[in-house]
């Protein structure tokens, strides 16, 4: 064969080859293109999913402790109004109004009311104080109230990265306002989300709270013969600071010995040199000590809750028709006798005295059946010798004779002596001050069926001028509350029972004798009034016990 013929064959069928596999390889080339493409958006999705998890979790995650945070704070606001953990949420609504752009509130629920008030004045050296507490507590109250809107708060307001939180619900398993005899479970339910969050990264935590009455850890070895809510026993018109030092002479207390310091002045040192100095140096297993336990209230002033019955002209049956029934339940007049008023001829005591209908004009007081008829003798200003009770005094249903008095003022040799044979309470209005050899007596010695608390002594002036003096070489018996007054003791005589006052030691020339024992412990907690013994005004609240997430819809 010709040798270019045989190239120019060869040549062609390269050519040919050539141009077949051009037409394979195109297509493999953008297969292969293809799948790195489907390789690189696996990969890039895969990663952005990677990413949305984390950034899901990181927000899950924020929004739990924003959660937490808001779970904290509640309980913080919770346990400085213990109280409100008796109240569902539910009732909150109804039973505070929110006021003065949302940082006070209006009670309208009665029960609340009160305690609030009774708190206030339980840690606080006056009326003024009381108020000013009271205004404290609807704060705090408020801050609750607002949670409980449903609008979110911000854990920091200059920074809303934190996030924010609000309470969705609380519940109370026991009676709404009362204190619990057994445990109960409250309910809070907080709800937490961070800002600009995606949806679903909000979060709820449920916790269960056991709620318990406190139960008293009062003995009835101790109960105090002398409780006072500011300063401590230096005589003396300045009261005590953290750096006073126990004076060196003052009256010694064979008593228990409670200090409030609802002004947070005494130090721990001038406590324990008033329980070694002027406690146990005259009674070795009484003490001094510092208080929590709330001061005891007064009870309901007469001379603004009761009807005045005016001078009995004409015999009367009380109650009457249609005379309302007033505090506690029971039903409370004031009386002014008249030289032409008799009683009933009675023996016995108390409770048990039997009365014997009387001639001429006559105050015939029945029993209702689950209520007391109180009357109050209004004797006015006493500044002469009275023996208590008299002839034309009216005893209260439940065989007391009460008292409204405007104020003592002994001049002189005026003694009030109170009869050992009869229950006798002063609703004492001014001050009580005894001159010279001017006395107070209720003497128990010897009597049987007689005890220091017969003698009651409430004291109202709530203004911070109210004063009892008392002065004298005799023996006197009572039981005194009188949270606004200053107290004060002079003379020899001796002093049986309690005194519940504001002050001690603080009048002007009413200072103890050196060394004389101006206090001596009678009365213990079962033979104080009911009404009067410490009670708890607020719950326990414990830790949580049980810790849930919730959805959030």
């Amino acid at each position: 064969m010709n040798t270019r013929f045989k190239l120019f064959l060869i040549n062609y069928l390269n050519q040919r080859r050539v141009s077949r596999d051009s037409g394979f390889a195109l297509p493999l080339a953008i297969m292969v293109g293809l799948c790195i493409v489907v390789v690189g958006m696996a990969v890039v999705m895969q990663a952005q999913g990677n990413q949305s998890k984390v950034i899901s979790q990181r927000s899950k995650a924020s929004s739990l402790a924003a959660t937490e945070t808001g779970l904290t704070r509640i309980q913080s606001m919770m346990n400085d109004v213990k109280f409100v953990a008796l109240y569902p949420m539910a009732s909150w609504a109804s039973a505070m109004t929110l006021t003065n752009g949302n940082t006070s509130v209006t009670i309208n629920d009665a029960g609340l009311d009160s305690v609030v008030n009774s708190v206030a004045k339980s840690t606080a050296c006056s009326s003024t104080e009381a108020t000013t507490k009271a205004n404290e507590i609807k704060t705090k109250l408020a801050s609750l109230r607002l949670a409980a809107n449903g609008a979110l708060t911000d854990i920091d307001p200059n920074d809303s990265s934190k996030g924010k939180y609000k309470l969705v619900n609380y519940t109370y398993t026991g009676a709404t306002g009362a204190m619990p005899s057994t445990i109960q479970k409250g309910g809070l339910v907080i709800q937490g989300e961070t800002a600009g969050s995606a949806a679903g990264s909000a979060s709820r935590i449920a916790v269960d709270i056991p709620i318990s009455g406190v139960s008293s850890t009062l003995g009835a070895s101790v109960a105090p013969g002398l409780w006072i809510k500011k300063g401590g026993v230096n005589d003396g018109t300045t009261f005590e600071t953290s750096s006073t030092t126990l004076s060196n002479n003052g009256a010694r207390f064979a008593a228990n010995v409670w200090f409030s310091d609802c002004d947070n002045t005494l130090s721990d040192t001038y406590v324990r040199s008033v329980d070694t100095d002027r406690v146990k140096t005259v009674a070795s297993t009484r003490s001094a000590a510092k208080t929590s336990v709330p001061f005891p209230s007064l009870p309901p002033n007469p001379s603004t809750n009761a009807v005045n019955l005016n001078n009995i002209t004409a015999s009367v049956t009380l109650p009457r028709t249609g005379d309302a029934v007033g505090a506690g339940g029971n039903y409370h007049y004031t009386l002014d006798n008249s030289a032409n008023t008799t009683v009933a001829t009675c023996t016995g005591k108390g409770k048990n005295k039997v009365c014997t209908q009387a001639s001429g004009v006559t105050v015939t007081v029945t029993k209702p059946t689950g209520s007391n008829v109180f009357v109050y003798n209004n004797i006015g200003a006493i500044s002469s010798s009275v023996s208590l009770p008299r002839t034309t005094d009216v005893a209260s249903s439940d065989g007391v004779y009460r008292y409204l008095v405007t104020s003592v003022d002994s001049n002189g040799n005026s003694t009030i002596t109170i009869s050992n044979q009869e229950e006798v309470k002063f609703y004492l209005q001014g001050s009580m001050n005894f001159a010279g050899s001017g006395e107070l007596v209720h003497n128990c010695n010897g009597v049987t069926d007689c005890s220091p608390t017969d003698f009651q002594i409430f004291a109202y002036d709530s203004s911070g001028s109210g004063q009892i003096c008392l002065k004298g070489n005799t023996q006197t018996d009572a039981f005194i509350l009188a949270p606004d007054y200053k107290l004060g003791k002079t003379g020899n005589g001796a002093w049986n029972g309690s005194i519940f006052a504001n002050s001690w030691g603080k009048i002007q020339n009413c200072g103890s004798n050196n060394g004389a024992t101006a206090v001596t412990q009678t009365a213990n907690w079962s033979s104080l009034p009911p009404d009067f013994q410490p009670s708890s005004l607020s719950p326990q609240i414990g830790g949580y016990t049980a810790y849930t997430t919730q959805a959030v819809n």
